[in-house]
């Protein structure tokens, strides 16, 4: 779909321009569907990638109490940042 080439498109180039010696990298945009990139990305990168959304989602957990391991969705819901 058009939406998957464009996400693509953002995180080869979010690759391309990340400073070898950054901490991690936020993709602050809530306007694209990027969750089934994370990993890939980080696996890519070698260091954390947090999206918007995942951090709200993490945010919202952390703030319930909640405090699961979720695999597949980088390192901050798998809770290894």
């Amino acid at each position: 779909s058009s939406g998957s080439r464009t996400t693509w498109c953002i995180a080869g180039s979010t690759g391309c321009k990340c400073p070898d010696d950054a901490d991690g990298v936020l993709l602050a945009g809530t306007g694209f569907r990027c969750v089934g990139l994370i990993e890939a990305l980080e696996q890519d990168l070698g260091r954390p990638v947090v999206t918007a959304n995942q951090a709200s989602l993490w945010h919202g957990l952390r703030s319930a109490g909640v405090r699961p391991a979720v695999q597949g969705y980088g390192a901050l819901l798998r809770g290894a940042v």
